[in-house]
């Protein structure tokens, strides 16, 4: 028997790339090339889709027009032209579907990323902070602690790997030549909403949250020449209610 939470556990945050992840845990794991493993296939990939409010593809066309399937084997890659001779069947056709759309999806994504460093090489780029040696090793110090507070608090085990999860991206970002700033932005509105749960760590976490926000805030106003508003009433500890407070 399949066990499907392996295939949707600690999946990329970005949509594109936890797709192409997923499409390669099916491909390994249901492995059969019959019409039942098909659907297998397409059910998993399905359910990822109506989980995130994708619009499913339609199957690949079995006919010779300029539509069909010499359309769709002239832009795959020889990996995916391998089985195109033989999808005949419903739901081959529908899984190509699906392999064609997530590819397209990865794409787009690797394009504007390659854009985003087209800019940022241009000095273009605005969102991005260009982290000197020393705001490096400050940021990774203050993730460091943000994660130990995490692991130690009262989170439920499903929040604290999202959080994590999310570190771990931050950590990858800081280490680029041009970090983008707003997973650290997205991360401090996810902070928010839990700080209630972490009772007397609250400020403690938040002011390491805080901090790490304060570097790359900094850096990317340097690179984009702008004046921040003077003192940090934006990343002020959020209010707490008092039945959320911990002793």
């Amino acid at each position: 028997m399949v066990d499907y939470q392996k295939f949707f556990s600690d999946l990329p945050d970005d949509i594109a790339s936890s797709l192409k992840e997923l499409l390669s845990r099916v491909e390994k794991n249901i492995y059969s090339s019959d019409e039942t493993s098909y659907a297998e296939r397409c059910a998993v990939l399905d359910a990822y889709y109506e989980a995130n409010n994708l619009q499913r593809p339609s199957p690949i066309s079995v006919n010779n027009s300029a539509t069909g399937l010499d359309m769709f084997r002239q832009k795959q890659p020889a990996a995916v032209g391998r089985t195109i001779d033989i999808a005949e069947t419903k739901w081959e056709r529908t899984y190509l579907g699906y392999e064609s759309d997530i590819l397209k999806r990865w794409q787009v994504y690797k394009k504007s990323e390659a854009a985003d460093a087209i800019a940022l090489e241009s000095n273009d780029a605005i969102g991005y902070a260009v982290l000197t040696p020393e705001e490096k090793e400050e940021c990774s110090d203050h993730i460091e602690k943000i994660r130990s507070i995490i692991e130690t608090s009262d989170l439920d085990d499903r929040k604290k790997n999202s959080l994590f999860r999310h570190l771990n991206k931050l950590h990858m970002e800081i280490n680029r030549n041009g970090t983008k700033t707003d997973g650290f932005f997205a991360f401090m509105g996810d902070a928010g909403f839990v700080i209630g749960k972490f009772g007397k760590d609250s400020k403690p976490f938040w002011d390491e949250v805080r901090e790490l926000i304060k570097v790359v805030s900094k850096s990317r106003a340097k690179k984009e020449d702008v004046a921040l508003p003077k003192g940090d009433e934006l990343l002020r500890l959020p209010q707490i209610d008092d039945d959320e407070k911990g002793s």
